[in-house]
Order: structure tokens, then C-alpha cells, then sequence
């Protein structure tokens, strides 16, 4: 199998598993072809093109048209975030909880590392004594959901700022004075020779 993945290794054994074959029987080459950004991290044509050579004989290409790539590949997990949010009067950030519900599809593929990821990311880059997030990747009837750009960073990173706006407005701040009051604070960089 010639192909472009992010897990060669997790490849040949969903190819074999596929095939009923013992994975010392199945080799996969990586082809070193494009970025991934978390699209190359789940199996798709590799398992049908594994399959069609196998019961062919032959060699075989597999090539998804566009069209067939949006319905059959996996996409970015679809999230519902509940975000509460306590704040003082001059505008610290004092409290968050949070509940992110993930719809990982039809199979599990990379819904528990996405949803951790998103969990780190919930509160967003601000200083934040008390915090609780809960989060879940949910089973759906959906096309499976998986790796993607910013690997669950997006969908809290986006929720975290409109809670920031609206804690901001309900204050009566600038908002871009409340975030800079409550920014993580950046480490001191190294010393020059160390």
C-alpha cells in the first residue's frame, strides 16, 4: 500500500483487520505527498484500495473526486459548548465552567484526544483561578469526525472569545482591555548563554 498518512503503523493494521489478514502480511509504504493537518491521521481509500487488490490480484488506485471526499472523509468535530463565567466588578476573571459535547460520529476514531484538546483550550489564554470543564464525544449518526486543523483548539478557542466580548460589554470595558487584564502572563524569556 503507497499512500500519505499520518500513522503508517495504525494503517496496516486497520488494512490487515479488514482483510483478515495477520499485519506482517500487509506492508504500507508512506509517500511523502502534501501536509495533513489531521487529514491524513484516519484511514479511508487505503482499507477499499487494500480490499480491491487484494480480491482483484491486480493493483489499484483509489481517487476520491471532490465530491466524494466531503461525504466519505472525516470531518472536524461539530461542537456544543455551555460556557458560564464568573467575573468581578473590575473585570477579573474569577471562575469558568465549562461543558463541550463533541459529535465524534459513527466511530470513536480520534473523538477522546480531540475533546481533551478542547478541554485545555476551553477557557481560553487568560489567567483563570477556578476552573471546571466537563467534556464528551458523543456518538451520532453522522459521518465519523476526526484529527483536523487545530485538533479541537478552534471550536472552544472561538466560544472562549464571544464570552470574553460579552463578559466585557456586561461590564462596560473595552474589550480588548479586559482580555490584556487577564492574559496569561508570557514567561521570561531565557537568558542570553543558556
Amino acid at each position: 500500500m503507497y499512500c500519505g498518512s499520518q500513522g503508517p503503523v495504525f494503517d496496516r493494521a486497520q488494512i490487515a483487520t479488514a482483510l483478515g489478514l495477520p499485519e506482517e502480511k500487509v506492508r504500507v509504504a508512506h509517500m511523502p505527498v502534501g501536509g495533513a493537518f489531521g487529514g491524513k491521521e484516519d484511514v479511508s481509500a487505503q482499507v477499499l484500495a487494500g480490499v480491491a487488490a487484494y480480491l482483484l490480484q491486480k493493483p489499484v488506485k483509489v481517487r476520491f473526486t471532490r465530491y466524494e471526499s466531503l461525504h466519505a472523509h472525516h470531518k472536524r468535530h461539530a461542537e456544543f459548548l455551555h460556557y458560564k463565567t464568573g467575573v468581578t466588578r473590575d473585570g477579573r476573571l474569577v471562575a469558568f465552567e465549562a461543558t463541550l459535547v463533541g459529535d465524534t460520529g459513527a466511530y470513536a476514531s480520534t473523538g477522546d484526544a480531540v475533546l481533551f484538546r478542547s478541554a485545555e483550550f476551553a477557557g481560553g489564554p487568560y489567567e483563570i483561578p477556578h476552573v471546571k470543564v466537563d467534556a464528551f464525544a458523543v456518538h451520532t449518526n453522522n459521518i465519523t469526525c476526526g484529527a483536523f486543523r487545530g485538533f479541537g483548539s478552534p471550536q472552544p478557542a472561538f466560544a472562549a472569545e464571544l464570552q470574553m466580548d460579552k463578559a466585557a460589554r456586561r461590564l462596560g470595558m473595552d474589550p480588548l482591555e479586559f482580555r490584556l487584564k487577564n492574559a496569561l502572563a508570557l514567561a521570561e524569556p531565557p537568558s542570553p548563554g543558556i
